[in-house]
């Protein structure tokens, strides 16, 4: 089952996750946010095995390559600033 702090349809107590024990636990995608960490740190006291399932799970994926940067140079790139491009010698 899918667990998040405002369940499927953004209800829920969100202080609490009652995830029931299991012998396996599959954890698909990767751990971007706090939400992401204490669902997973759950599921591992909760279950007996956890598989991390995919490239995402186990290395991060293409999320993870924006790890490399700092914040302040991300939001400069991506809130601050944009590219052109030149334009084109057939315009009418």
């Amino acid at each position: 089952m899918d667990h998040k702090y405002f369940g499927q349809m953004g209800e829920g107590d969100t202080h609490h996750l009652d995830i029931p024990p299991a012998v396996v636990g599959l954890i698909s995608g990767g751990i971007r946010n706090q939400e992401h960490l204490e669902v997973a740190e759950a599921m591992r006291r909760s279950c007996q095995v956890v598989i991390a399932l995919g490239t995402c799970a186990t290395h991060g994926g293409i999320p993870s390559l924006i790890n490399g940067f700092e914040n302040e140079d991300l939001f400069e790139r991506y809130y601050r600033t944009s590219e052109t491009n030149r334009p084109s010698r057939h315009t009418q």
